[in-house]
C-alpha cells in the first residue's frame, strides 16, 4: 500500500522522536539555516514532519529532521513554548521507511560524499526490496543511480569504495575523502587508495598467460589467455566446433 494511504495527522513532542539512523549515516547532523529558524519562529512549521510508528511502538523521524532541529533550537532559546510539533504518522516496514528517508532528500543540495552514501544505501534497499518481491535485482544500481545529483554511477561507485575504507579507519582513505570534500576530483583521490600492483608480479602473470595460451595451442585449441587487472586470467576461445565446446565443458 502506498505510504500516503497509511497516514494519520497528529502532533508529537520533538524530544520523543529522533532522526532515523539512516538519515544520520548519509546526511549527518541536521543544521537548520538562520532563515529557516527565523521563518519557523514567525509562522511555525507549515509542513508536518513524517514519523514512522514501528511494530515495536517506537517513533522514527523520516522526513523533517532539519525542521525538528530548528524547533528544538527555538524552544531552547525560549522563542517557542510548546514541545509539540505537527506530524503525519505512518506505519511502514523498515525498508519502506529507509526508502522514504532517501526519497525525501533527493532534491536537497548534497556534497559528493552524501550523494555517494545515498547511492550506496539506495542500491542496498532496491536489491532487498526486489528480492522480497521476487523480482530481478540486476537493475538496482541503475535505478539507484537516477537519484545521483553530483556525479555519474561509475564515479559514485569509486567514491563508495573510498567511503567504505574510510569508515573502518583506513588512513589513506580518510585523507582521500578529506581531499574530495575539499574539492579534489573523485577519480584522482580514488587512484591514491588503489592497491599498487607489483611490477614483478604483473610480468610473471603475463608470462604465465602466454604459457597457458601455448598449452592450448599444443592441444589443438585456438585460445588467447590474458591477465586481468584483478590478477585473474581471461580465456577467449576461438573457432570451436560444438563437439570441442562440449568436451571443454566436461
Amino acid at each position: 500500500m502506498h505510504p500516503e494511504r497509511r497516514v494519520t495527522l497528529d502532533s508529537i513532542r520533538f524530544r520523543d522522536v529522533l532522526p532515523h539512523p539512516l538519515s544520520r549515516r548519509v546526511y549527518g547532523t541536521p543544521k537548520p539555516s538562520a532563515e529557516m529558524i527565523l521563518s519557523i519562529e514567525r509562522v511555525g512549521i507549515l509542513q508536518p514532519l513524517i514519523v514512522n510508528e514501528t511494530a515495536e511502538g517506537k517513533f522514527e523521524l523520516l522526513v523533517g529532521n532539519t525542521r525538528r532541529e530548528a524547533w528544538k533550537i527555538l524552544h531552547d532559546r525560549g522563542k517557542v513554548k510548546s514541545q509539540w510539533i505537527p506530524c503525519k504518522f505512518v506505519k511502514l516496514s523498515p525498508l519502506e521507511a529507509e526508502r522514504i528517508v532517501l526519497e525525501s532528500n533527493r532534491q536537497r543540495k548534497k556534497t559528493k560524499e552524501q550523494d555517494a552514501r545515498e547511492y550506496k544505501e539506495s542500491v542496498r534497499i532496491e536489491k532487498e526490496l526486489a528480492a522480497q518481491q521476487g523480482k530481478s535485482v540486476k537493475q538496482a544500481r541503475e535505478k539507484a543511480a537516477t537519484g545521483l545529483s553530483t556525479m555519474g554511477r561509475v564515479v559514485a561507485e569509486r567514491l563508495v569504495r573510498v567511503i567504505e575504507r574510510a569508515d573502518v579507519g583506513d588512513e589513506a582513505a580518510l585523507k582521500a575523502l578529506e581531499k574530495i570534500n575539499s574539492g579534489t576530483g573523485v577519480t584522482a583521490a580514488y587512484k591514491e587508495i588503489r592497491k599498487k600492483r607489483n611490477p614483478e608480479e604483473v610480468a610473471q602473470q603475463a608470462k604465465r598467460a602466454q604459457e597457458f595460451s601455448a598449452r592450448f595451442k599444443l592441444q589443438g585449441v585456438r585460445a588467447e589467455v590474458t591477465r586481468a587487472a584483478s590478477g585473474k586470467f581471461h580465456v577467449m576461445l576461438k573457432d570451436q566446433t560444438e563437439e570441442q565446446v562440449e568436451e571443454l565443458l566436461k
